[in-house]
């Protein structure tokens, strides 16, 4: 047997291997799952991360404010940068903040966007936590000057937009 063959042989056999260890961790993590829970606390601290839940019921309206520190237009390009604040007394699950962007009128819709404060795509937005939210939107065709509007579904949402 040659070197090549020792080499390939010596691959298998470390794949096997690996493989079994797999299936040996993944019987071992099933059968842990299936036992009873035990009413005596755990010897060892839980790796689990704890899911937490919230009662809408138990807060106020959702409150959210948005504050603009900036907003750009040129090349085509909508940039508007701003910062998020929960200033409700409850968390705030996965709020969206809707962009749109209008023509110099205001009655024609160029764009639109979404996006979320950093940090809270799909996650909640604990009371009185601030992140950023930035958008970058392209705006189609050959448009000098746009108007843009920052909405929400949250049932209180204020916007201060910079002064001019």
């Amino acid at each position: 047997m040659d070197e090549k063959q020792k080499k390939i042989i010596s691959n298998i056999a470390a794949v096997i291997i690996l493989g079994v260890l797999i299936l040996v961790g993944l019987q071992i993590y099933n059968d842990q799952s299936k036992t009873a829970p035990s009413t005596q606390p755990p010897t060892q601290p839980s790796t689990r991360v704890p899911v937490t839940t919230y009662s809408k019921e138990s807060y106020s309206p959702e409150s959210l404010k948005l504050t603009v520190q900036s907003a750009k237009y040129g090349y085509g390009y909508l940039e508007v940068h701003a910062i998020a604040t929960n200033i409700g007394d409850g968390p705030i699950y996965s709020p969206t903040i809707i962009l749109t962007i209008y023509d110099e009128s205001g009655k024609v819709v160029l764009a639109q966007d979404r996006a979320w404060p950093a940090g809270t795509f799909l996650s909640y937005m604990q009371s009185g936590d601030s992140a950023a939210v930035d958008f970058i939107a392209l705006v189609g065709g050959n448009i000098e000057h746009v108007r843009y509007r920052l909405t929400s579904d949250i049932q209180i949402f204020n916007v201060e937009y910079p002064q001019k």
